[in-house]
């Protein structure tokens, strides 16, 4: 995608994902694309997904987070950031995020 061929990306991305919906990393790296894209609305539903598996979970609600954040939600910011795992030595950028949050 960072090379300019987003386009040929998007459809390699789309393609994994209809095979395997359940692909984090395809979710957020499709996410990541519409972002980048100004197609936040695009974008949502992969995050979602990506927050819901159990791999990347902590790497994918931070994500999810952000996107939140940035769109102004703080409610579903903080629920997402609720429901990021528990990591040890990972409860850091968690506590930043909160902290952005408290001004609201």
């Amino acid at each position: 995608i960072a090379t300019g061929k987003g386009a040929a990306a998007e459809s390699e991305l789309r393609k994994v994902l209809a095979a395997n919906p359940d692909d984090e990393l395809a979710n957020r790296a499709l996410a990541a694309w519409y972002i980048s894209s100004g197609r936040n609305a695009d974008a949502e539903p992969l995050l979602v997904a990506a927050a819901s598996h159990t791999t990347q979970r902590y790497r994918s609600s931070l994500e999810l987070a952000d996107y939140y954040i940035a769109a102004g939600r703080v409610d579903d910011a903080r629920r997402a950031l609720d429901a990021a795992p528990k990591q040890s030595g990972m409860s850091k950028p968690v506590k930043a995020r909160q902290e952005a949050l408290s001004v609201y």
